[in-house]
């Protein structure tokens, strides 16, 4: 969504950043109160998941930020360009290390309540926001995981 805003004119910027914002703050929301706590739990990485919740709240503080500004500000797509790297980072790491990590335990994301995170958003449309795809990139990753353990078993 990022890239589409980017694109947009001045008047489906102001729809689009506000979904965007909407759905980062759903997504940081359900990553630090279901998903991060959980892999907290089952890796040992204390390090790696405080900077996770660190950059979390950078993302909500600049989130807040944005809220107050006028989309007119000049300094608006500045500080939204600075929330689209700090999310690709995010992503970059849950990416490599912290999903790999999670991954290697046996860590049961059904059992934990994990899998009600998924919302569904969009006017009428019935799709899961992109930023949450890393959630279910997560579940996903983790269920075919767990099959796979299973059948081993």
């Amino acid at each position: 969504m990022f890239d589409e805003f980017e694109g947009a004119d001045n008047r489906s910027r102001q729809r689009i950043a506000d979904q965007i914002l909407t759905e980062l703050e759903i997504h940081a929301t359900l990553e630090e109160t279901l998903t991060y706590p959980a892999i907290r739990e089952a890796v040992d990485e204390d390090d790696m998941m405080d900077e996770a919740l660190k950059e979390h709240y950078v993302v909500k503080v600049m989130i807040k930020e944005l809220r107050k500004m006028q989309r007119r500000d000049e300094r608006y797509l500045a500080k939204f360009k600075v929330l689209n790297e700090i999310v690709k980072h995010r992503v970059k790491e849950e990416e490599s290390e912290i999903l790999p990590q999670a991954e290697q335990t046996d860590l049961d994301f059904k059992a934990s309540g994990l899998t009600q995170g998924i919302v569904r958003s969009g006017s009428g449309r019935d799709r899961i926001p992109i930023v949450l795809r890393m959630l279910c990139l997560t579940w996903h990753h983790l269920s075919v995981l767990e099959n796979t353990q299973s059948l081993d078993r």
